[in-house]
């Protein structure tokens, strides 16, 4: 890959920004590409607030990318992934690399079996082919205001080839990352870091959604930590079968998160907005997975029905 690159971005929200924006700062060439009836306008002109710093950048709106892209950043949330497959595939070149920005089990994360919940119909798969993929875990928290992303923290994106072999094109998109401010780092096993995140995630995104609390106040509720407990070690069972085991115990997760403080996870914010919640992919997905290996998950099965209604009040 030559130094300066084109970028494309499906999903003009506050990850996809953020990591446009940084690579649109750091001199490389990055457009929005529209999302019919989601994105009107000719440009996003967005400010990047990281602590005291804030950097103004102009991102273009285009319908079809020309030249096509190096690197598309796939940004939307995962339910809006088959609505935006055609777009995807229409702006492709056979070595454009795709990073899929999404929480929860990604549509690539089944070697030969399509991921029902994500990709009803096998149209991810079929735009993009799994050599085109970049594994990819954001530890981040952003958000975005009107024109603000504001970044929280950033702790790590992690990168990293399917296969979980080692590559010279990831070493190169670190390296791209790092030097746009964005501390990014390889992990040789990303689909057992996608299952980590997704181990903390599953409960206390939703839960936090249900309850409208931020999760300080859910990890303060003994009775709703046992739920979260039982459901956290059902996620650890079905890794397990699925070869991402989690060596890590329950309490030290939930430590980790407690030291994050108040925070208001991704669909607590989606509910407070009135939008749809990214509940398939976190929930409905894992617990396929379960039923695919034989594995008795009432708490997600339980949580998977509470988050369903919730959802259907959005639609």
């Amino acid at each position: 890959m030559s130094d300066k690159k084109f970028i494309g971005i499906i999903g003009a929200g506050s990850i996809g920004c953020w990591l446009g924006g940084r690579l649109k700062a750091a001199g490389h060439e990055v457009a929005i590409l529209r999302e019919p009836k989601r994105i009107s306008g000719d440009n996003e002109i967005i400010v990047l607030e990281e602590g005291e710093e804030e950097t103004r950048v102009e991102l273009p709106v285009w319908d079809a990318l020309d030249p096509k892209p190096d690197l598309i950043l796939l940004a939307v949330k995962a339910m809006y992934l088959p609505q935006v497959a055609p777009l995807l595939a229409t702006n492709m070149k056979d070595d454009t690399l795709v990073l899929p920005l999404q929480n929860g089990v990604p549509f690539w994360f089944l070697e030969d079996t399509t991921v029902v919940d994500v990709d009803p119909v096998g149209s991810l798969r079929a735009a993009v082919p799994i050599g085109n993929v970049i594994g990819t875990v954001v530890h981040a928290s952003v958000s975005r205001t009107g024109d603000w992303i504001r970044v929280g923290t950033a702790d790590k994106l992690l990168l990293g080839e399917p296969s979980g072999a080692q590559s010279a094109r990831v070493t190169e998109l670190v390296r791209l990352f790092r030097e746009a401010g964005v501390p990014a780092e390889q992990d040789e096993h990303i689909r057992s870091a996608i299952w980590y995140k997704l181990w903390g995630n599953l409960t206390i995104n939703p839960l936090s959604a249900l309850t409208r609390q931020t999760v300080d106040r859910l990890l303060d509720d003994e009775q709703l930590v046992g739920f979260i407990r039982t459901g956290m070690e059902e996620c650890r069972r079905i890794g397990e079968a699925i070869g991402c085991p989690i060596a890590d115990s329950v309490d030290d997760r939930l430590e980790v998160t407690r030291k994050l403080g108040v925070f208001k996870p991704s669909m607590l914010q989606d509910v407070e907005a009135g939008r749809p919640l990214e509940w398939k992919a976190l929930v409905a997905a894992p617990r396929a997975i379960a039923r695919e290996h034989g594995i008795d998950t009432p708490a997600i099965d339980a949580l998977l029905g509470m988050i369903r209604q919730l959802d259907g009040a959005f639609v």
